[in-house]
């Protein structure tokens, strides 16, 4: 398990992030908004990066890649490559 707060959160110096841009439907922004809202609206620490981390974890679980480890030491045209996705 991901080092993090007591929320579930990985820390931010937990591992390597950088900011990407998602070109969404305006309905899915929407949507995802308005679930991020709930969460916090739940007293829980929960932003959109959040959402997306973990759809894309789920999603990358899914293919049968495992992205809990997928940063241990490989490189990222690996992380796909275990899958059959093209």
């Amino acid at each position: 398990m991901a080092k993090g707060n007591p929320n579930g959160r990985p820390l931010k110096s937990a591992s390597r992030r950088l900011s990407i841009n998602v070109y969404l439907a305006i309905h899915l922004i929407e949507t995802v908004e308005g679930y991020v809202e709930k969460r916090r609206d739940n007293g829980e620490q929960y932003t959109r990066s959040d959402f997306f981390n973990e759809a894309a974890t789920k999603y990358l679980n899914e293919l049968g890649v495992n992205a809990e480890t997928s940063e241990q030491g490989r490189g990222e045209r690996d992380y796909l490559a275990d899958a059959d996705v093209m």
